[in-house]
């Protein structure tokens, strides 16, 4: 009997540790209603060049912002823009079908997309995000018209912060989103 009780006092205190991580958001406790708000967006990484292939001097370094609300039910909207830059060494590709215009024979596009899309979060944090990307402009190296699918891997640090990484095919893109808050929120 001394054996059981001591085994149950044993129990109970790692449950009330458990308990405790969960209440400080640590390791559980995360669901989608803790990803909700406007979120400031910064990503960084590559992508195919614009023809398609995934090689060689087809890749291209992009990055961006954006900026993200999300609703606490597993839905987002968005904005984000990127700067790519397309064909290092200055041949034309079917997105791209001229001569890179300036000195070095690069070029770069500015492509500003519209976003609206799903996400799901675990209770360890862990997550995804799939989000449908609308090009705004006329430019062909920013996607098709109809837009495109792009999906990440999530991990929330917090409510206010998480993490990500692209799990597209073509693209190994990474970054980070904080909450954005207003400036009395600073100052209180």
């Amino acid at each position: 009997m001394k054996r059981l009780v001591i085994i149950s006092g044993a129990v109970l205190a790692i449950v009330a540790v458990t308990a405790v991580c969960r209440a400080d958001g640590s390791h559980e406790g995360f669901s989608n209603k803790s990803l909700h708000g406007v979120y400031v967006v910064k990503f960084q990484g590559t992508n195919s060049g614009g023809d398609g292939t995934l090689e060689g001097e087809s890749l291209a370094p992009v990055n961006g912002v954006g900026l993200i609300k999300a609703d606490g039910d597993g839905h987002f909207t968005g904005m984000q823009t990127a700067n790519i830059l397309f064909n290092t060494n200055g041949s034309p590709t079917a997105a791209s079908p001229g001569p890179c215009p300036g000195p070095f024979g690069v070029c770069t596009a500015v492509c500003t997309t519209t976003l609206k899309g799903t996400y799901t979060v675990n209770p360890d944090g862990t997550g995804s995000i799939t989000a449908t990307a609308i090009p705004s402009g006329t430019d062909l190296r920013c996607g098709p018209k109809s837009g495109f699918t792009t999906s990440s891997d999530i991990i929330l640090r917090s409510p206010r912060h998480l993490v990500f990484v692209g799990t597209d095919f073509d693209s190994t893109v990474g970054g980070e989103a904080t909450r954005q808050e207003r400036e009395r929120e600073f100052h209180d």
